[in-house]
């Protein structure tokens, strides 16, 4: 089985390749993150309100360990609570607990890098 051909950069007007999976160059990447975060607005602005912290703390008491850790035989406390399928893609799903998974920081970085949410 061949490897994927790569792809143009996503940053406007950059000529550079990337591999399958990737969205920006390494030129790029930082400036790209900056944008979006500037654009997206703080968690609150994302309608991550007092309803969000609830199920979050009881979705972190439910699952404690990060459970990508756990697949891959560690054990780990989870930090973050991940949405699934994600909030932009779908705002319906933000309370709703079958689709969110408790995870550590580096798993959520992971999940991220590989265009999973």
């Amino acid at each position: 089985m061949g490897t994927r051909p790569k792809r143009p950069c996503r940053y406007p007007g950059c000529p550079e390749l990337v591999n399958a999976g990737e969205g920006y160059c390494e030129k790029h990447k930082g400036q790209a993150a900056r944008l979006d975060h500037n654009t997206r607005g703080n968690f609150r602005q994302r309608g991550y309100d007092s309803r969000w912290d609830s199920v979050r703390k009881i979705k972190l008491s439910k699952d404690p360990l990060c459970e990508v850790c756990l697949k891959e035989g560690r054990v780990k406390e989870a930090d973050l609570v991940h949405h699934i399928v994600p909030v932009d893609k779908d705002p319906s799903l933000l309370l709703v607990m079958e689709n969110l998974m408790s995870v550590c920081n580096h798993c959520h970085q992971v999940i991220h890098s590989r265009g999973g949410g």
